[in-house]
């Protein structure tokens, strides 16, 4: 919220939406701010299909249950936020249409989503999970955005989720072209993107190996959090029980289920405590 500002002038009446919109935290950050004309305030639409979430909702908010449409935004939006859901679209180049059609003259989108550098750097590649299949290289999302007359002109990199691009896209010459961005794309280019697979390879391996041992010298190993992205690491590793006991975790409407795709149980973080393990996971 506090980086959109610094590109886009707030005004009464300035139509923010939110895709993906969670419980709408992102957007009560703008709920709270004051602006200087009596009576008037920022429109704040939030996209958010999932039925299970409870969005809080100030007196500004607009929520909408369904997937992210054009037609569902009626004046041209001065800010859009995509913040960790673009890699989960279907459909990309429509998408981005739509983000085309609805944004102001001179709106700004923010993408916010994993970073390709930070996951080939560091062999993260539990960046890739359940509905979180595509990881951008920035020359790609480029591309993409060219097509539907839409420019990426600053990039920022951020610690959020173990390392993600912050992307500012405007329409195709509204904005000078920040050297961030050929800086990153060259980034790109040196990574050495065609040994990952060996990378993960290795990792898990020695991963293996160490609970293999663990287990073999009749040690306890459990997980702490039952996590989606503990599931790739897990599966990608064929790791499960008996080399791992099983999972401790907060939310109790997991216990007693098992880790997804592995046999190894859910428990409560009292019982893990009760076991007295020797690692945690």
């Amino acid at each position: 919220a506090k980086a959109a500002q610094t590109v886009v002038t707030l005004k009464p009446d300035t139509i923010i939406v939110d895709i993906g919109a969670n419980d709408g935290t992102l957007l009560r950050e703008f709920s709270y701010l004051k602006l200087p004309i009596v009576g008037r305030e920022l429109h704040l639409i939030a996209f958010e299909p999932a039925l299970n979430i409870s969005v809080d909702a100030p007196n500004c908010l607009i929520i909408i249950r369904d997937y992210f449409k054009a037609y569902s935004v009626t004046d041209r939006a001065h800010l859009i936020f995509s913040a960790a859901m673009f890699y989960s679209v279907a459909n990309p180049q429509e998408f981005v249409q739509d983000i085309k059609t609805v944004l102001h003259p001179e709106g700004v989108w923010l993408i916010e989503m994993g970073d390709l550098q930070a996951m080939v750097e560091n062999t993260a590649f539990d960046f890739i999970g359940h509905e979180h299949v595509a990881i951008w290289s920035l020359a790609a999302l480029t591309s993409l955005l060219a097509r539907s007359g839409l420019e990426a002109w600053r990039i920022e990199r951020v610690p959020t989720n173990g390392g993600s691009l912050r992307v500012y896209v405007s329409h195709q010459g509204s904005r000078p072209v920040e050297p961030s961005i050929a800086e990153q794309v060259a980034r790109e280019v040196a990574l050495a993107v065609d040994q990952f697979s060996r990378q993960v390879e290795d990792l898990c391996e020695a991963l293996r190996l160490t609970l293999t041992h663990a287990r073999r010298d009749h040690q306890k190993v459990y997980l702490y959090a039952a996590s989606t992205r503990g599931c790739t690491l897990l599966q990608t590793a064929k790791i499960d029980y008996p080399l791992v006991l099983g999972a401790a975790e907060r939310d109790e409407r997991k216990w007693g289920k098992l880790v997804p795709g592995t046999s190894i149980p859910i428990v409560s973080e009292a019982e893990m405590r009760e076991a007295k393990p020797d690692y945690l996971l």
